[in-house]
């Protein structure tokens, strides 16, 4: 009898020590969370936000603070034996991940800009820019008169602009000399600026875009800011000779200089 209620106590002891201790992920506090999300790689995000809606809220709200204190990746689209087209990411350390990326199908990855691949259209001319890391998608309409088939003549960023709510996608072509459409997301229209010069390059920074264009005819660089509120239009800051006559920018903490490329 001795020996029963003894078990019987054990059993009890056992069952409110696993009430109190076998609690699931989701009850960990915020910044509990969010210090195992800042300890993790950046190949483990995707795993850390699909442990539950509470840690996949903390991963994507701190995503912005996570990201860029974390060493860059190479990132490799190639297709399969079955002639899908297959995303792969590695980190410096070796570990590889494959992720399963929406709209490869048909389309041609022509740059990144803010953590996004730049997926476009060959027959739809439209705009999937996707975050390997997040999955988080932004889409743009199709746009008119636009080449594809030299992927590397493209040029475009994204923007958060302080002047208009939302962010702004620029682009242009090199075909396409002096001309430069924006898309603001959640608007189904494209807007067009023109310049008598080629374009070479853009730049956000700051909040503002910048383009530098050449003319092939003086070697004369400009240096022009791109407004986009109230009315859209390329603005002249400035205009220098130079000895090379295809530019771009790079940046560099507090200050950003043209190159040649």
């Amino acid at each position: 009898m001795d020996e029963r209620k003894s078990m019987m106590r054990e059993k009890t002891y056992d069952d409110a020590y696993k009430r109190n201790t076998m609690r699931p992920w989701s009850d960990l506090t915020h910044d509990v969370v969010l210090l195992v999300l800042m300890k993790v790689e950046v190949v483990d995000f995707l795993a850390f936000s699909r442990v539950c809606k509470s840690w996949r809220s903390v991963a994507v709200s701190n995503k912005n603070k996570f990201i860029p204190f974390k060493p860059p990746m190479s990132i490799c689209i190639s297709k399969n034996d079955n002639n899908e087209k297959e995303c792969y990411m590695e980190d410096f350390e070796g570990r590889k991940l494959k992720t399963n990326l929406a709209h490869l199908s048909g389309r041609k990855c022509i740059g990144v800009t803010c953590g996004y691949l730049i997926l476009s259209g060959r027959k739809t001319s439209d705009f999937w820019l996707v975050n390997p890391i997040t999955m988080h998608e932004l889409h743009f309409p199709d746009i008119p008169n636009v080449l594809f088939d030299c992927p590397q003549n493209h040029r475009a960023i994204l923007v958060s602009s302080p002047s208009i709510s939302g962010c702004v996608f620029v682009l242009f072509n090199r075909c396409n000399e002096g001309r430069i459409s924006f898309c603001i997301e959640g608007t189904q229209e494209w807007t067009c600026v023109t310049s008598p010069f080629s374009i070479s390059d853009l730049i956000a920074f700051k909040g503002k875009i910048y383009t530098t264009h050449s003319d092939w005819k003086s070697d004369e660089v400009r240096l022009c800011e791109l407004k986009l509120y109230p009315n859209p239009e390329l603005v002249l800051l400035s205009l220098t000779k130079l000895d090379f006559r295809r530019t771009g920018f790079v940046t560099s903490g507090e200050n950003f200089y043209l190159i040649n490329l």
